[in-house]
């Protein structure tokens, strides 16, 4: 197996079907791009064994889940890419253990619900988009406070 990969970049393909839980025995992994591809299914429980990843690009696939309710990855992301899916549900929870996010696109998907107020607890967070989706009720006060933010976009 590639235990020593580090990067792994085959976006702008045509890759489908599910995303390889194998992905999760790769221990010193930094970035996967499997952005603009054809994949389905959700993100798989296993990746978060995956304790090196850091740059995250699924967007512009079909992938309809962004990770259940309960999954903790063991990585810290600082790129997290999801847009352009058909994520539904709310805004995927285990988003809110990444502190060291610098970046989370999850626009263009179907998720609902009220932006949750730890968006503004994640301090070093500087864009977010979740443009295009179905969230709504009121912005969290707390994340006008942001030092850190460059870029909010809830169009």
């Amino acid at each position: 197996m590639l235990q020593e990969l580090v990067l792994l970049n085959i976006s702008s393909n045509s890759l489908n079907g599910s995303i390889p839980a194998a992905f999760g025995d790769l221990k010193i992994f930094v970035l996967l791009d499997l952005g603009v591809n054809q994949l389905s299914g959700g993100i798989p429980d296993a990746l978060a064994d995956a304790s090196s990843l850091m740059l995250l690009f699924l967007d512009q696939n079909h992938l309809t889940d962004g990770g259940s309710e309960t999954w903790i990855p063991k990585f810290q992301l600082i790129h997290l890419v999801l847009g352009a899916n058909n994520i539904s549900g709310l805004i995927p929870p285990w988003i809110s253990t990444q502190y060291d996010i610098i970046l989370i696109d999850i626009s263009e998907n179907q998720l609902w619900g009220e932006l949750p107020s730890w968006v503004s607890s994640l301090e070093y967070l500087q864009y977010i988009s979740i443009a295009q989706n179905m969230v709504g009720g009121v912005i969290p006060p707390e994340l006008f406070n942001s030092q850190s933010m460059v870029l909010l976009d809830l169009s």
